[in-house]
């Protein structure tokens, strides 16, 4: 995966989903930018992905910001990664095709098929399994006294 988005949308909704906990149901755009360390149109461009997948609600203008549409602990991993990444395969094959002067070459693509196959089985079982809430405690936010917003 050579893609940032998953990892910047896992850390806006840990970061919800850390505010929710504590009574405040809303982040501004500006507010998850600073904690990412991004640019703010980063951050709604991941918003409105993630809004329309039904995982978070956003209300724009002043007194807006963003909250998860359902509980936490009902957030797999697994479905913030299909939103941010849509289609797109965790791992490809090399563009064009190989030599076929190679030894190498007749077989290479058929075997790494495979194996991708098998590792993106492997991955989407795992994230399914792990919720928001999971994830936060694994990280140490239910322990956090300080906000990171």
């Amino acid at each position: 995966m050579t893609s940032t988005r998953f990892a910047v949308a896992l850390h806006m909704i840990g970061l919800m989903a850390f505010h929710e906990e504590r009574g405040r149901g809303t982040l501004t755009s500006e507010e998850m930018a600073a904690s990412v360390g991004t640019n703010p149109v980063v951050i709604k461009r991941l918003l409105g992905v993630l809004s329309r997948a039904g995982i978070i609600t956003t209300k724009r203008g002043a007194g807006g910001g963003s909250w998860l549409a359902r509980p936490a602990a009902q957030i797999t991993l697994l479905e913030v990664m299909d939103a941010v990444n849509g289609d797109e395969p965790t791992l490809t094959l090399r563009p064009g095709d190989p030599g076929m002067g190679c030894v190498v070459a007749p077989y290479i693509n058929s075997y790494l098929h495979d194996l991708y196959a098998d590792v993106e089985k492997a991955m989407r079982d795992r994230l399914e399994a792990v919720t928001v809430t999971e994830m936060n405690h694994s990280i140490g936010l239910r322990k956090a006294g300080a906000d990171c917003a």
